[in-house]
């Protein structure tokens, strides 16, 4: 019976995706040696170190010179950093013996984790419990990582200890300006601003300025030297985030045309570069960095270039969108050698629903590495929380090395090693999750909840997850219990935006009492008992813009004080016209019965870049004095109130409403009335509302409300 539970076990564990024994590296101990120079040596005194400290037992660590014999039984760890390797890393197998010879400094450390993982696995008086599960063989080997900038710009990898662990790169330390920062980095002074039409631009920096090029010569020097070989930094190099393409008689000399500013630029990449050999610049490709320069940048000037406009979650297999970006890699890989990509792995504005990204993550990168992409930027939740960005963090950073891994078997490693109570249940719903929406329609970069019901959520197998995790979680101690109480607070708000999409329905989290819609008792208690989790667990934001989860709670609570009465209009009274692309779900949106959140405007709020047409049949609401109708005043995302609305009625304009707009500061919703006198309601009323024409404004409204 006991060598039936031993089997069954086993075969429990291999479903799991533990890895095999490395048998070739069980030993009575380990004897280190290096190859006599200073890296060499500092790097196998960091692996004897760092095994005596996952060993009870120090004797069985030994650290000796290369030359002498290894005691009996024991295995012999040859260590060795070589500049000139043709290969990132290499490993040699020998008769118990073991030689890792690495390019650099970050790679031996990445390997030696792997190897102390292995060593783990293989022999019981290592430990290795809290390390990510090893995923290359010691086999004899020699080869390159697949990308060589790798960054998954997850919260975990933002420690740097850990960060050296995955051998990955990280923003903080990798890069010495990033993104369009340079104006905040030298002074402010009229000599390096940008001109347009002879007028100084002071929102804008001149990039043949030789007084820019001084400042930001100075300050590449004052904070991080030459350089000096195998030490440089990165540096981006761009304009402000602006449409101003500066035209000063420099500039223009350069290159430089109307909304192009790429040639002063990479005219002031050329010369920075030329200062500091050791150091790498970049540019993106991205607002007025239009255009390739005419001639080959120099070895240490690349750019990075945007996935923004590829679909996202899918694999690239007929999109059109990867045809036209192929071609445009294809041109710039005749300019530079080191072509960077800003990639993107998140749905900005939810953080905390589980979204699937992993498969379709591995299918985009090897169509990336064939078109000869040298190095990824993965934009994701960056310094804040999302859901099982631990797992994500493991898997893309090993993806990154190895683009052909199994990502099921990364997946599975991962969660048993960090989550062992609770990992056959969620590999069973992650692997679903990944598999439906890899195979259907991806996911957005910025969905709202609704949109994500109908492509990664999965709603039933969701329940039942969380059910299933909610009551194992007492049983669950240590490392996995803070996470698993992480990932059920993300659930727990998940859970919450279900409740608010069902609405007054059966499920939903509203109910009406004396006419007015309130939040219901039990939802209240979610909303208390999330707040205090959040709180506790320092999850602070929900989504990338405007994302205070304290502000989404404080909404649910407020929600009752409101006000807001039982709406008479049914969807069922009204036809969309326009926009004609949505129409079910401008109904829904609007005349559910639930008000949209004033800070989210994915939150109960109808979008529109367009103006907005509706035709209301009354029925049996004779006598109603007038129809109310809520807009979001949002600044930052465009959205203000309407020019004007017109009310027509069998044919002809009877009324016409005018707006002016007005600022989020003096209310982020403006509810507006449309007076009914002298209508007749007996007949169809047409309503159209108009958008603002300033700055591209949008609309966004929730309930059209007949109260009274």
């Amino acid at each position: 019976m006991f060598r039936f539970n031993i089997i069954l076990i086993s075969l429990f564990l291999g479903m799991l995706g533990c890895q095999p024994s490395y048998s070739q590296l069980r030993a009575k101990g380990f004897l280190i040696s290096d190859d006599g120079t200073t890296e060499g040596e500092r790097w196998a005194s960091y692996l004897f170190t760092h095994l005596q400290k996952r060993s009870e037992n120090k004797k069985v660590i030994l650290r000796m010179r290369q030359e002498e014999n290894p005691p009996q039984g024991y295995f012999h760890l040859h260590i060795q950093v070589n500049p000139e390797l043709p290969f990132d890393y290499e490993i040699k197998n020998g008769k118990a013996a073991l030689n890792l010879s690495a390019k650099d400094n970050r790679t031996m450390l990445w390997l030696i984790y792997q190897l102390i993982d292995r060593i783990g696995e293989a022999n019981d008086y290592i430990q290795n419990e809290d390390l990510p599960p090893a995923y290359i063989d010691f086999k004899d080997q020699a080869r390159n990582f697949d990308f060589s900038y790798r960054e998954p710009h997850y919260q975990p990898n933002t420690d740097s200890d850990y960060a050296g662990i995955l051998g990955t790169n990280q923003l903080d330390a990798d890069w010495g300006i990033w993104g369009h920062n340079l104006s905040k980095l030298v002074e402010k002074r009229e000599a390096s601003h940008a001109k347009l039409d002879g007028k100084p631009m002071p929102e804008q920096l001149c990039f043949s300025s030789p007084d820019l090029l001084e400042q930001t010569k100075a300050y590449i020097v004052d904070n991080y030297g030459d350089g000096g070989l195998g030490h440089g930094n990165h540096f981006m190099l761009a304009p402000e985030d602006n449409a101003i393409a500066f035209t000063c008689e420099a500039c223009t000399a350069a290159g430089n045309k109307v909304g192009d500013a790429s040639a002063a630029v990479f005219a002031f990449l050329g010369k920075i570069s030329a200062l500091f050999p050791n150091h790498q610049f970049f540019t993106t490709v991205y607002g007025t960095v239009k255009s390739p320069p005419k001639g080959k940048l120099p070895s240490n000037v690349g750019v990075l270039l945007s996935t923004i406009d590829l679909p996202k979650g899918v694999s690239f297999k007929d999109a059109k969108e990867f045809n036209v970006f192929k071609k445009k890699v294809n041109t710039w890989t005749l300019k530079s050698s080191k072509l960077y990509l800003w990639d993107y792995s998140m749905n900005f504005d939810d953080y905390l629903t589980v979204q699937p990204s992993l498969l379709s993550m591995q299918a985009q990168w090897k169509d990336f590495k064939a078109l000869g992409i040298k190095g990824i930027f993965l934009n994701a939740s960056g310094y804040d929380y999302s859901s099982l960005d631990d797992v994500k963090t493991y898997v893309a950073a090993a993806l990154m090395n190895d683009v052909d891994l199994p990502v099921e078997q990364l997946l599975r490693a991962y969660l048993h090693r960090f989550y062992p109570k609770s990992a056959s249940i969620l590999a069973l719903y992650l692997i679903d999750q990944e598999k439906q929406s890899f195979q259907g329609k991806g996911y957005g970069m910025y969905a709202g909840f609704a949109d994500i019901q109908k492509t990664y959520l999965l709603a039933d197998r969701f329940a039942n997850s969380y059910k299933e995790l909610e009551k194992l979680l007492p049983q669950v101690t240590g490392l996995e219990r803070k996470k698993l109480q992480k990932l059920l607070l993300g659930m727990g708000f998940s859970k919450l935006q279900l409740a608010y999409q069902k609405g007054l329905e059966s499920g939903g989290a509203f109910e009406i009492k004396n006419d007015q819609v309130r939040v219901k008792a039990d939802i209240l208690k979610i909303v208390e008992d999330l707040r205090a989790g959040f709180s506790a667990n320092g999850i602070k934001m929900y989504k990338e813009a405007d994302g205070d989860i304290s502000n989404y709670l404080v909404a649910w609570k407020s929600y009752s004080g409101w006000g807001q009465q039982r709406n008479r209009l049914t969807a069922s009274q009204v036809k969309w016209i326009q926009p004609g692309d949505n129409n079910k779900e401008a109904l829904h949106t609007c005349l559910n019965g639930i008000l949209g959140f004033p800070q989210d405007y994915q939150q109960g709020w109808f979008t529109s870049n367009e103006d907005i047409a509706f035709e209301v049949n009354f029925n049996d609401l004779q006598g109603t004095k007038g129809m109310f109708i809520r807009f979001l005043v949002n600044e930052k995302h465009r959205f203000n109130v309407p020019t004007t609305i017109e009310i027509h009625q069998s044919g002809k304009l009877i009324n016409k409403l005018k707006f002016g707009l007005i600022k989020e500061e003096e209310s982020p919703v403006k509810e507006i009335v449309i007076p009914f006198q002298g209508v007749d309601l007996s007949k169809p009323l047409l309503v159209r509302i108009q958008k603002a024409s300033e700055e591209n404004k949008r609309l966004a409204i929730d309930e059209l409300q007949i109260l009274h």
